[in-house]
């Protein structure tokens, strides 16, 4: 992948905290984010430029915009905000999330077929 599309995912899909917001929200915004950035590295890698890749990659730029908004509006989910109150100050968001089973099946499949590294 070539700088230039490495740096309109990275615009894309950042989280810029603010001093205006707690601590948990934040944790749980960068959190969304890592994982809205990821994906959307993933389709970059995987799909060739189409009119679909453009729109995905938009479909997820709305779906981040949702879930922050969510996140902001109605607070983090307990177990985020309890992680939050653990974390050093400006400390990032865990290295790797739990995943669901189906995630995990998911994941796998996705190694086999396309020989994918998830998570680097």
């Amino acid at each position: 992948m070539d700088k230039a599309k490495r740096n309109d995912i990275h615009r894309r899909f950042v989280y810029l905290s603010s001093d205006d917001v707690s601590r948990e929200r934040s944790f749980a915004c960068s959190v969304l984010m890592g994982s809205f950035h990821e994906l959307a590295m993933m389709v970059e890698e995987c799909a060739r430029d189409c009119r679909e890749k453009s729109l995905a990659l938009t479909a997820l730029e709305e779906a981040s915009m949702w879930a922050m908004k969510a996140v902001m509006f109605d607070g983090p989910r307990e177990r985020l905000a309890d992680a939050a109150q653990g974390a050093p100050a400006g400390a990032a968001a865990p290295a790797e999330p739990e995943l669901s089973e189906s995630a995990r099946v998911m994941e796998a499949g996705m190694r086999r077929t396309f020989g994918l590294k998830m998570g680097a």
